[in-house]
């Protein structure tokens, strides 16, 4: 349950900094890794730039009514 547990939190982190209005770069670099801050991080790096792609759609899923589902899992 750790695992799910560390990507709920992922997830409520990158919605919250959605909210505020952060981009990818700026998430993947506070969430994922501090150099993805850095120019050509997404040439350098893709698999940074996927993983915060994916935070952000999942993010906004939840936004859109997903989080009922984390209210259901045990």
């Amino acid at each position: 349950a750790e695992p799910r547990a560390y990507r709920q939190l992922l997830l409520l982190r990158t919605a919250d900094a959605l909210a505020g209005g952060a981009g990818q770069r700026e998430i993947a670099a506070e969430l994922l890794d501090p150099d993805a801050g850095r120019p050509g991080w997404r040439d350098e790096r893709p698999h940074l730039r996927l993983q915060a792609q994916r935070l952000v759609r999942d993010a906004r899923a939840y936004l859109d009514g997903g989080y009922r589902a984390l209210l259901r899992q045990p």
